[in-house]
């Protein structure tokens, strides 16, 4: 397009997100839907591509299919969602699902004019496109919706569906029912909030199925625990003490390596911290708040007890814990948590979240819960509980 052009065009990005592994088919599908006014497709690489139409105006369209990225972001689409106000949880859980099945992504750049047959036909092109893939897309006002238009589910809560079964290349996914086991944790958990005052919804389901958990082992427990020990420690004493700041953070880190060899379990988001502190400040408060992970790490060792989570925790008697052992001290003084325990723990503070996060939308709080303790508490219950199947601490969703 001329310059002087340009100002006559919008350009526009529509986004796919499929539930086929196929994404090699999505040009040919591309070619389907536009066959009546696409001119020219060169292929950048597997992933990319160029296209012109008839009228000369360009597409571009870039894919992201390898499966860590993929999981990475809908992940986050899943996290965002899930703070959808959406009254029928049902269609709530099966969207999320959806979300979670995606295999691949493709976005498209286009341009848009103000002639309304074309704009139409592009418009139905791309629904057409979505219907061929497979895919869903996302629109500008944060709605996921299918190739028919219709809303799985929005950020205002809003639905175009009463009933909704999630989709794979296989056909349609079986969504787990609630086992006994799992009804009556919920009821339990549902019960001590009712005798405490707290907000809860009664027809929740468990954040993780007790079949389907697979929780940490103990060696995985004191290891994450150093890891998150190391960097919040690091953290405390930089947002402390700056100018004896690397003479300290050298002494955590070295000390934490030889009692439990920490730099091999780091995660990435900690080893660039621990790195170079001083020029991450802006994290200094994440990682803090990372003492409270500690302690439910300790719990599920059998070395701490957690109360209601109204307060926070004494960093002093974790540092205590951490430098007057070592990984093997630690291994025989460990008494893990049974699977059930965990899976009452995690329950009670998953509710407790979801009444916190509800609060803070309405501008409020819960009495007797300190919001950022209980996301603490949630984030590690779920990483200890393997929660949608994850074990990377990075990627860890305490959703609600």
């Amino acid at each position: 397009m001329a310059k002087e052009q340009e100002s006559e065009w919008q350009r526009i990005t529509a986004t796919f997100y499929s539930y086929r592994s196929d994404y090699k088919n999505f040009i040919k599908h591309v070619k389907d839907a536009m066959s009546s006014f696409l001119s020219e497709v060169k292929e950048v690489s597997p992933t990319e591509y160029e296209l012109t139409l008839f009228d000369g105006s360009p597409i571009s369209i870039r894919m992201t299919v390898d499966p860590a990225k993929v999981d990475e972001y809908t992940n986050g689409m899943a996290g965002f969602f899930s703070k959808a106000p959406v009254e029928n949880q049902d269609v709530k859980r099966a969207a999320l699902c959806q979300i979670k099945l995606f295999k691949y992504y493709a976005s498209l750049t286009l341009y848009i004019n103000g002639e309304k047959d074309r704009t139409d036909c592009i418009f139905g092109s791309l629904f057409h496109l979505a219907d061929l893939a497979g895919a869903f897309t996302l629109t500008g006002d944060m709605r996921l919706v299918d190739s028919e238009n219709r809303t799985l589910i929005a950020q205002d809560g809003s639905t175009d569906f009463d009933e909704y079964e999630p989709l794979t290349e296989d056909g349609v996914f079986q969504m787990r029912k609630e086992d006994e086991c799992d009804k009556a944790r919920r009821m339990r958990s549902n019960a001590i909030c009712e005798k405490k005052g707290i907000p809860y919804k009664e027809g929740k389901l468990v954040s993780i199925p007790e079949k389907e958990c697979n929780p940490a082992s103990k060696e995985e427990i004191i290891r994450r625990l150093a890891c998150v020990y190391a960097a919040a420690a690091v953290a405390d004493t930089c947002s402390s003490d700056p100018e004896s700041a690397q003479e300290n953070v050298s002494w955590v880190m070295e000390s934490m390596e030889n009692k439990y060899g920490i730099s091999k379990y780091l995660s990435r988001r900690e080893t660039s911290f621990v790195s170079n502190p001083l020029e991450k400040q802006q994290y200094f408060p994440v990682y803090c708040w990372r003492y409270e992970c500690c302690l439910v790490l300790m719990w599920a060792l059998g070395l701490a007890e957690l109360d209601d989570p109204a307060d926070t925790c004494d960093a002093r008697i974790i540092t205590d814990l951490m430098f007057g052992n070592d990984f093997e001290s630690l291994s025989k003084k460990a008494k893990v948590k049974s699977k059930e325990e965990l899976l009452d723990k995690l329950d009670l503070i998953y509710r407790y979240n979801w009444a916190c996060t509800e609060a803070r939308i309405h501008g409020k709080k819960v009495d007797g819960l300190n919001e950022e303790v209980v996301y603490e508490w949630h984030y590690a219950l779920n990483w200890l509980a393997r929660v949608d199947g994850i074990s990377d601490w990075d990627t860890i969703q305490p959703n609600t």
